[in-house]
């Protein structure tokens, strides 16, 4: 996808400017080869994480037969018997995330089916979930005390990445928020 490149470059750069992530923390893996290399480098930064671990995915997100969130890599093959050995499962994610000992865990997945991580680092079945849910974008609390997951679509729904733009839809919208802010809003917003 085309828009994923200046995305990744925007967000960065306002993620160290506007938000004080310091540069030399900032690790973006474009186009990842294959799964393992994604995989590998988030297990890296999860093990080392002390604060705060933010997690940015932006791609391609596809369902195994099971019904499980799969992010794509260059690699990835779309044939349901090959996607479990080509692309990188989120339930892996979620296995690095929970065992990182940062105090603070931020996932946004802006890709297809994107709503199905809601559940896996999100709340637990009957929990409050503040009025987010499964259906369109969410940012929820998870059930690892600091953790929030945001998404882009519900687990049914495919994410928009309009032909031109720089951005897709979603990660377009939150780099004008961080750009511009929200006049309507009060100074300081939170996930939840």
């Amino acid at each position: 996808m085309p828009a994923v490149a200046g995305t990744l470059t925007d967000l960065g750069q306002l993620l160290v400017e506007r938000c004080g992530l310091d540069e030399q923390n900032l690790v973006v893996v474009r186009d990842p080869a294959d799964p393992m290399e994604l995989g590998l480098t988030l297990a890296d930064q999860a093990e080392q994480a002390a604060d705060v671990l933010f997690v940015y995915y932006v791609g391609h997100g596809l369902v195994s037969p099971g019904g499980g969130l799969h992010l794509a890599t260059r690699y990835t093959d779309r044939r349901t018997n090959r996607l479990s050995h080509t692309a990188l499962a989120y339930a892996g994610v979620r296995d690095c995330l929970l065992s990182s000992p940062a105090r603070s865990i931020v996932v946004v997945l802006d890709c297809c089916y994107s709503g199905r991580a809601i559940g896996t680092l999100g709340p637990a079945a009957g929990e409050d979930t503040a009025g987010g849910g499964t259906d369109g974008e969410a940012a929820q609390p998870a059930r690892v005390h600091g953790a929030y997951v945001l998404t882009s679509t519900g687990g049914e729904e495919r994410a928009l990445a309009p032909p031109g733009q720089p951005h897709t839809a979603f990660s377009g919208e939150l780099i004008a928020l961080l750009r511009e802010g929200e006049p309507d809003a009060p100074a300081y917003l939170t996930l939840r």
